[in-house]
Formats: structure tokens, sequence, C-alpha cells
């Protein structure tokens, strides 16, 4: 008999899992990490039926799926470490998470690459 329990891609997917963020090049690990929803989390499915109602609209844009995109992956954002700009250590909230997602795509690509 096979336990499915061991396979709850939902459980998981809602307690989240860390990301070890890499240098762009992807060498080597930064020293920071992210705390991730997975793709059978709520948060994920909630994010991606709004995702769908956006796209029946006439005239949703290139960068409007662009935001959109971004939006989901800081709502799947649970958490942060290790983040700073000079000697300021970066607080969690959900507006530095999408300032970080904007001005780092090469982290925000780790980050849906992840999920």
């Amino acid at each position: 008999m096979v336990d499915l329990s061991k396979f709850d891609t939902v459980k998981g997917s809602e307690e989240g899992a860390w990301l070890e963020v890499l240098s762009p090049d992807g060498a080597e690990e930064i020293g920071a990490k992210i705390k991730l929803a997975g793709r059978d989390s709520k948060i994920m499915k909630k994010q991606q039926k709004l995702i769908a109602k956006k796209k029946q609209r006439k005239g949703f844009s290139a960068v409007e799926e662009e935001d959109a995109t971004i939006d989901m992956l800081v709502a799947c954002t649970l958490d942060w470490e290790g983040f700073g700009e000079g000697k300021k250590p970066l607080e969690f909230s959900a507006d530095e998470v999408k300032n970080l997602y904007t001005r780092y795509p090469w982290i925000m690509e780790q980050v849906a690459l992840f999920i």
C-alpha cells in the first residue's frame, strides 16, 4: 500500500520552502534566502485565478501581464532572511518584496523557477 500522505504537495506548498538565492551568474549562494509558498498553495491558486480573469479582459497588455506575475510572486513570498542595501537590512514586507523583485530581476527569475 502506498502512503499518499508522503506526497501531500498541498501541505508542503502551504508551509513553503526556502530558496537559497544564487549570484546573478548562478555560481554561488549570496547568503540570503526567501521562503516561498508552492504552486499547490491556496495563495498561488488565488493569484492564478486573478491573472486568468485579467487575461479574459479585452486589451490585457504584456506590461499588465508582467505586473500580475510580479504580484503573484510577491503574494507567494512568505519571508526572507539576509537581504540589505549598503549597511541597511531590508525589512520584510510586500512593498519591499515587490521592490526587490523589480530592482533585481535575476532574483525574481530564481523565485519563479523555484516555485
